[in-house]
């Protein structure tokens, strides 16, 4: 597994919002680019809350509010070549993780999923590591290893006035990459054991009830 970028649409949540139409001229025009409807980019904007149901900001206001990801390059540079007309959007490439053989080994690699609002809730480190579009591994490697693969994220203090502007950066954290998992796990022979397993299952069926397996010998170290 590695990580790829992938182009990310976001818009200031205070910018947009304190402007005559509450962005609604904004978010119109950027409809018609991203091909995604009005509708959806008005629930995108909004903050989620007891009284709000997803799809929603989960995170801070002050954050980028993400409207769009995996954006088209062609779609991302008409954006910033026309920021005059899209004020307090960016596009922007953000880091995604790639599982290059597929399914293959996914019970012993796990995978990545969004942190869900109980989770920051529950677990205060959550709190102050995630931000509303970060994703925390779950089951396998990605699970086992998610502090050590996940780095340390950035951390910027902002002084804002009465009514929520910001008016300075009171400091701004730079954020560390996370480490490497390098691992003993000979793909061609995870390939070949899968297939074993998923004929045996076939040939045991109908008489027993044989839909679930996990061939796999490895191990595995974090490495900076």
């Amino acid at each position: 597994m590695g990580n790829r970028t992938e182009l990310v649409v976001s818009a200031d949540y205070h910018e947009l919002m304190g402007m005559d139409d509450g962005g609604e001229a904004v978010l119109s025009d950027l409809s018609g680019v991203l091909g995604v409807s009005l509708t959806d980019l008005r629930q995108r904007m909004r903050l989620c809350g007891p009284a709000v149901r997803r799809p929603c900001w989960p995170g801070s206001p002050y954050q980028p509010v993400t409207l769009a990801e995996d954006v088209e390059p062609r779609i991302a540079l008409h954006i910033m070549e026309r920021s005059d007309e899209f004020p307090g959007v960016t596009a922007q490439a953000h880091a995604i993780r790639e599982y290059p053989g597929g399914e293959l080994a996914g019970q012993v690699l796990g995978y990545l999923q969004p942190v869900t609002q109980e989770e920051l809730e529950a677990r205060e480190e959550l709190r102050t590591q995630f931000t509303g579009i970060d994703h925390v591994g779950r089951d396998g490697l990605e699970k086992v290893y998610d502090s050590e693969l996940r780095g340390t994220a950035g951390l910027r203090t902002l002084g804002v006035n009465n009514h929520g502007e910001v008016m300075e950066v009171v400091s701004d954290r730079q954020p560390e990459a996370g480490m490497h998992l390098v691992t003993h796990m000979d793909l061609e022979v995870q390939r070949i054991a899968e297939a074993a397993l998923a004929r045996g299952m076939a040939a045991a069926r109908p008489r027993y009830k044989a839909d679930s397996g996990a061939p796999s010998s490895w191990t595995c170290a974090p490495a900076a």
